[in-house]
């Protein structure tokens, strides 16, 4: 049995950061509880109810989130899986994880964000820190320990879930990118349409979401909260990956990024994490 933290954490303090609880069975998965932001998890301790709309930002409190996950899940948690940029070193810019990462998913149109020592900068080696003064210390190429922080790649993980050869259009920010001449509104009928293929597919891995996704919306920033607690489940899906041996690294012993093997092909899985 594992219990992974699932988090898409914003770069900066004042972002709201989407977080999700998973629990593993066997081989059974389930979400135990997902939130658009960090206050909303924390509430659910006190079943209080999520605020979907414009969800408030801050830095996370990594002992109370802690606390909060053990609460809801009856253990604590394993895994701590977060799209985030980490390392044990100081980041400054492109690393070897995003160039190798970027090398393997660059045919699908998947590369990931420029990190700088501003993006995510202190706050990003303030979670590493508090993360890693919990216990959980980053897993890389060469360090796999239980419990375990873990950088993943939401986007690369769906890639390989749903065997896609190009990146899923479900970033409610680029509507305008991927289908310039469609009205708004379709725009987000089209974004919403995507969301449920990819609940589609998470289903076979993990059940229910743990939310419901909305058929509709007055706005696209209306729907980023959702966007943000879909990324977090996949996250936390990708962290049961990793405890479960089937996840690969993508960079080196300072930091790496977290996938899930392809869903077809001879990949075989690595020995659980200890």
């Amino acid at each position: 049995m594992a219990i992974v933290l699932g988090i898409d954490a914003a770069w900066t303090a004042r972002g709201s950061s989407a977080v999700a609880l998973l629990g593993t069975s066997g081989s059974e998965r389930h979400v135990i509880g997902v939130a658009p932001c960090y206050a909303g998890f924390i509430g659910l301790a006190d079943a209080r109810q999520v605020e979907w709309i414009k969800p408030p930002g801050g830095a996370p409190d990594v002992a109370q989130l802690l606390a909060t996950a053990k609460c809801l899940a009856g253990a604590p948690v394993d895994v701590v899986a977060i799209d985030m940029p980490m390392s044990t070193n100081m980041i400054g810019g492109y690393r070897i994880a995003d160039c190798k990462l970027s090398i393997a998913f660059g045919a699908m149109q998947v590369s990931t964000h420029t990190p700088s020592v501003d993006r995510p900068g202190s706050l990003g080696k303030r979670m590493t820190t508090e993360f890693a003064q919990a216990g959980f210390h980053l897993a890389t190429v060469k360090n796999r320990p239980m419990p375990s922080l873990v950088e993943v790649f939401p986007l690369a993980g769906l890639v390989r879930l749903m065997s896609l050869s190009k990146r899923p259009a479900y970033k409610a920010a680029k509507t305008s990118r991927y289908w310039p001449d469609l009205s708004l509104p379709r725009r987000m009928s089209r974004l919403i349409d995507n969301w449920i293929a990819i609940e589609a597919a998470l289903r076979l891995e993990i059940g229910n979401l743990g939310f419901e996704l909305p058929q509709s919306a007055p706005s696209l920033a209306s729907l980023k909260p959702y966007e943000d607690a879909l990324d977090a489940v996949i996250c936390a899906w990708i962290g049961a990956c990793f405890a479960e041996g089937k996840a690969e690294p993508f960079g080196d012993d300072e930091a790496a990024i977290w996938v899930p093997f392809a869903r077809f092909g001879n990949n075989e899985s690595l020995p659980p994490a200890t």
